[in-house]
């Protein structure tokens, strides 16, 4: 199911680029997300223009007999020349995936737009969990916006 979102930073491509490849941001959006969910966490790897970051959330009740309590999602960001980046994020007990690309464009405010596919390989049932995942990853895609923005004015 192909997926896409944009949002809006108060910071040059190039801070905003920084800002996505930092631990420290990793950490302080997994502190944020404790306040909406108490298992949250972040912990991030840094690597030369790259993060991976492992995302710990409560599962949702429904799928907890699948997957327990939490989910781990993993998320790897990485970007090459011109502010253009490739997007990963798998799922721990999950045959998900989400493929994309992220564009970082402007001058003094950017405009971020990740652009992917997202897929879940369970016969039957994929379509019907893609729809809800899609729906989730736009509200976090939205959370990155909110925390990006607030991370931005304060350091």
């Amino acid at each position: 199911m192909h997926f896409s979102s944009t949002f809006t930073f108060n910071a040059s491509p190039d801070k905003v680029e920084a800002m996505l490849l930092s631990p420290d941001f990793a950490a302080y959006c997994g502190e944020r997300m404790k306040q909406l969910d108490s298992a949250a966490s972040a912990v991030a790897t840094a690597g030369d223009k790259s993060i991976e970051v492992v995302y710990t959330m409560a599962t949702p009740p429904s799928y907890a007999k699948f997957v327990g309590a939490t989910a781990k999602a993993t998320e790897n960001l990485s970007f090459g020349d011109s502010h253009q980046g490739q997007l990963t994020m798998s799922v721990a007990k999950v045959p998900a995936k989400l493929d994309g690309t992220v564009a970082l464009t402007g001058t003094t405010t950017t405009t971020a737009t990740l652009d992917g596919d997202f897929a879940v390989k369970i016969p039957f049932v994929g379509g019907k969990i893609e729809e809800r995942a899609v729906a989730m990853l736009s509200r976090m895609t939205g959370s990155v916006e909110t925390f990006g923005n607030d991370y931005l004015a304060s350091h």
